[in-house]
């Protein structure tokens, strides 16, 4: 029985074979019985105590675990073999980002380029990094946003008497 290092995604589904563990035995028509002993944590994993077949159980969630090391075992009966398979845990993009709400007063005589916001918003996924876009209610382009930083800047000049209120989709 041999150590291994192997991956899945964490939006695997159920019943997928991570690993098949391979035993032998000098012994002519052993019969083997495999086992996880340790590092299952949740029961995210099981196992054909029959065949060897790793496969997953349980759902993961890369942002809480990205790796399990799984103590497994295989017996003949009479002697007993023992191995760590570590299971890394590949990040998926599964998360929505959540742009968080804002009103911004902005003077009617602000200039063309003034700051008016920055987004503020966040996405659960590790490593994500994340694009900003006015999507709606942008009225004669009056703002523009850095797709890059979540920064919303005034693009034209505002005219109170025409428009009063703006309200931003931004995704």
């Amino acid at each position: 029985l041999l150590n291994a290092e192997v991956s899945v995604s964490e939006t695997a589904p159920a019943k997928i074979i991570v690993h098949t563990l391979k035993a032998t035995d000098k012994d002519a028509n052993t019969q083997f019985s495999y086992a996880i002993t340790s590092g299952n944590t949740a029961n995210g994993f099981a196992i054909n105590a029959a065949n060897g077949e790793i496969s997953v159980a349980g759902t993961f969630v890369y942002e809480q675990t990205s790796r399990y090391v799984l103590g497994v075992s295989v017996s003949d009966g009479v002697h007993t073999a023992t191995a760590q398979i570590t299971v890394n845990i590949e990040a998926q993009n599964n998360n929505t980002p959540v742009v968080s709400n804002a009103t911004v007063w902005v003077p009617e005589n602000s200039t063309t380029g003034t700051l008016v916001h920055s987004v503020v918003a966040t996405d659960a996924d590790a490593g994500s990094s994340l694009s900003y876009a006015i999507v709606g209610g942008n009225t004669a382009n009056a703002f523009y946003i850095y797709p890059n930083t979540g920064k919303i800047f005034l693009n034209n000049t505002l005219d109170f008497e025409s428009k009063t209120t703006y309200t931003l989709a931004i995704e």
